[in-house]
């Protein structure tokens, strides 16, 4: 996981493309700063030891590549 800090503005970054969710800090603790990107589509995930973040679109892509290779596995049958 990437956080960025800018004056009041906090961003998580998508580890995949670079993107960044930045929301107003003032008053909020981490957790409320990542349930706000989770409603904003993001998505926070532990990937082995570490967490990982994700842009609504890098996480579709994600899902679509996997769809992809499952019904790929299921016509070699």
């Amino acid at each position: 996981m990437t956080v960025r800090y800018n004056g009041d503005f906090l961003g998580v970054k998508c580890d995949a493309c670079g993107r960044i969710f930045w929301a107003n800090y003032q008053g909020q603790s981490f957790p409320q700063h990542i349930r706000d990107a989770k409603e904003n589509g993001w998505i926070h995930k532990k990937l082995g030891d570490r967490w990982k973040d994700f842009c609504p679109d890098c996480h579709e892509y994600e899902l679509q590549k996997r769809r992809e290779t499952y019904f790929r596995r299921e016509d070699d049958k």
